[in-house]
């Protein structure tokens, strides 16, 4: 459960029970692979997706070499297929 709310301290919440078990109160959680945390400023959402696209950008970068590896023209089509879509998936423009 979470409780979305911009207040510093929000008062004591009551324990909420669903089908006889009590939810426990969390900072943030994942739905449909965005991350909401409770003052929905999306920084840990950014992150997430920020460090997941860097490390597939390294292992793009390890496929293709100067001299080696894919042609520019394949690897830009990498990019625009996996890396973009990653960071723009639930963009907050």
């Amino acid at each position: 459960m979470i409780l979305f709310t911009r207040k510093y301290k929000p008062e004591s919440v009551r324990p909420v029970t669903f089908y006889s078990q009590q939810l426990t109160l969390a900072n943030q959680v994942k739905y449909l692979g965005v991350f909401l945390d409770s003052k929905l400023n999306w920084r840990v959402h950014v992150d997430a997706k920020y460090k997941k696209a860097l490390a597939a950008l390294y292992r793009l970068r390890r496929v293709a070499g100067k001299t080696w590896g894919t042609t520019p023209k394949v690897t830009h089509w990498i990019y625009t297929a996996v890396l973009r879509p990653m960071l723009c998936y639930a963009a907050v423009i």
